[in-house]
């Protein structure tokens, strides 16, 4: 049974992370107790043949959810104005089985920019760790 209902996401910034934790968000879920949590970035691109663009970034990264759909949802209404948000859902508690992967919300900003936007909150905050991390453990 999914935990969806009774479980809480955290939105924690890649720059708190950084900060506090030294880029590590095992460390941070852990400092807080965390189990779901979507690591944001706010960042600004110069895109070829549309100039500067404000985006949102997020990646989910949890153990009680079944399906990214919420968590977008709550992600998109929490983007700040004029930034376009961007979302990836990493579900730990699938990793090494089948159903593991990354999922990325569907958008129209070029796969490679995407991508590299996901890619680089993935980097600074660990999440690879992470995520074996949170595997290991036991569900609650």
């Amino acid at each position: 049974m999914s935990q969806e209902t009774s479980s809480h996401t955290y939105f924690v910034p890649l720059a708190t992370i950084m900060e506090d934790h030294g880029g590590n968000l095992s460390a941070a879920m852990k400092t807080d107790d965390l189990r779901n949590c979507i690591v944001t970035m706010p960042i600004d691109m110069d895109v070829v043949k549309a100039g500067v663009q404000s985006f949102f970034v997020g990646v989910a990264v949890t153990c009680d959810f079944d399906s990214p759909e919420a968590l977008s949802d709550e992600f998109t209404r929490s983007a700040p104005e004029g930034y376009i948000p961007i979302f990836a859902w990493i579900p730990a508690n699938r990793y090494g089985s089948d159903d593991f992967g990354i999922f990325i919300d569907p958008n129209d900003h070029g796969e490679t920019l995407v991508n590299g936007m996901i890619g680089e909150v993935i980097e600074q905050a660990q999440i690879e760790k992470t995520v074996a991390e949170l595997a290991d453990q036991k569900p609650r």
